[in-house]
């Protein structure tokens, strides 16, 4: 009489797959770059964020967004929000573009710790 025993794996983060997914700092450097929104997780919530500037402070690497949506607060207006990447999880960059709006001022960022920035353009 023979016994056979198996055992599957099917958790793809342990297997990894040879996949390697970019770090946050990466992906978000991407989705300036394009000008694309990316949805994550705060604190546990769905949110939106049209990602305006990565930079270094203190360091901890910091990101300046729009929130578009929220699962934990209504939005009722343009406001640029600071949040620390690491508090980012289930980061994903979309294929959904934004405009980016003049309210946004680079300047109160120190240059020197800038990672990426939105660079805006002035149309005549």
């Amino acid at each position: 009489m023979m016994l056979g025993l198996s055992l599957s794996l099917t958790n793809t983060a342990l297997l990894n797959h040879g996949v390697h997914r970019p770090a946050p700092p990466v992906l978000i450097t991407q989705a300036i770059q394009n000008r694309c929104r990316i949805t994550c997780k705060i604190n546990g919530k769905a949110s939106v964020l049209e990602p305006y500037a990565l930079y270094k402070a203190l360091d901890e690497t910091f990101l300046n967004a729009v929130v578009v949506y929220s699962e934990k607060k209504s939005l009722r207006k343009f406001q640029i929000t600071k949040f620390a990447v690491a508090a980012l999880s289930e980061m994903v960059v979309t294929n959904d573009n934004f405009f980016a709006n003049w309210a946004f001022d680079v300047s109160s960022i120190n240059p020197e710790k800038i990672i990426a920035a939105i660079e805006l353009v002035a149309y005549s």
